[in-house]
């Protein structure tokens, strides 16, 4: 789980095809877009890890649109414990085509990771490496459900990696506090109004 305070973009959500998603957030009620511009999506991809080729083509922020709301529209029926949509499935295998899928051992103080062959990434390549960490966890088991955020304000979705399988928030941080602080709130309320009456 990753917040940075002096970055707009979330990392809460244990998968990076969701925190691609969740680059729209609410605010005030309402969906507040984080990839503006070409520079806050190459941020956004920095931040999460990608290595970008400085070839890289001018970015298009109208696929990455489209291709995310693909994402939601599957994450969201997945959580939901509903058929794939036909037309967004057939969307993410068309970026998912483009997928570094080839991998290679890298080992680094006594640890192994399996990283990809080629970790500099075009803009396409990006897009198909979300597209292949998306269907990775489209098709995975129960075990690591989807889950929206319980709060009524927010928008973002994450993967429930949790051993009990019960974590309501997006992030302690954001959502869990705000809530734990309007419960408080509430309860003393309700104890005053009892003792004035």
């Amino acid at each position: 789980m990753m917040i940075n305070t002096h970055s707009p973009f979330i990392f809460v959500a244990n998968n990076l095809a969701i925190d691609f998603v969740n680059t729209c957030v609410q605010k005030n009620g309402a969906p507040f877009e984080l990839l503006n511009s070409e520079m806050d999506f190459l941020s956004w991809a920095h931040q999460a890890g990608f290595s970008l080729s400085v070839e890289v083509p001018e970015v298009d922020l109208q696929r990455s649109y489209q291709f995310r709301q693909a994402l939601k529209t599957l994450f969201t029926a997945k959580a939901d414990h509903q058929p794939l949509p036909s037309k967004a499935l057939e969307l993410l295998n068309s970026y998912l085509k483009n997928a570094p899928i080839q991998q290679q051992l890298v080992q680094t103080s006594h640890q192994l990771s399996l990283q990809p062959l080629n970790s500099v990434l075009s803009f396409d390549q990006l897009l198909g490496d979300i597209a292949y960490r998306a269907s990775q966890v489209l098709v995975s088991s129960a075990k690591q459900p989807i889950r929206k955020c319980a709060s009524d304000q927010c928008i973002l979705l994450f993967l429930d990696i949790s051993k009990a399988k019960k974590r309501r928030w997006c992030s302690m941080e954001i959502c869990g506090n705000r809530a734990k602080a309007a419960t408080f709130y509430q309860t003393g309320k309700a104890q005053q109004e009892n003792t004035q009456q």
